[in-house]
Order: structure tokens, then sequence, then C-alpha cells
């Protein structure tokens, strides 16, 4: 996973750590650990976030496969 584009997108969006919390079923601290590359981010958290962020296929693969 690309964390600085992960991190512009979400800037970008205005996405919080607590709206990834709620999205991801998750705690804030296990959001924030997704978000800064601590943790592994899953197939569906992935799924989640590009539909939730309404990522084109182009920046899904720069984001998740790079």
């Amino acid at each position: 996973m690309n964390i600085p584009k992960f991190r512009a997108k979400l800037a970008e969006k205005n996405i919080k750590v607590n709206d990834l919390a709620k999205l991801w079923k998750c705690s804030r601290d296990g959001a924030s650990r997704r978000a800064n590359g601590h943790r592994a981010i899953s197939l569906d958290e992935a799924q989640t976030f590009a539909k939730y962020a309404n990522l084109t296929d182009t920046e899904k693969v720069d984001i998740f496969l790079s």
C-alpha cells in the first residue's frame, strides 16, 4: 500500500481516522495503525474505503497495489 497516497486521499476527501474506524468497524487505534501502515488493510477494508471515497480504478491501483 502506498501510505503517502492513501493519506493524501484522506486529506483530499476530508476523511478522519474516526471516520475510518466507523467505516471499518474497528477501534480508532486500529484505524490509525492501518492508515499509518503499521497494520495491513484487508481486501474488504480497501474495497469499503474505495467505495466510500469514490476512488477511480486508477486511484485504487495507485494506492493499494503499488
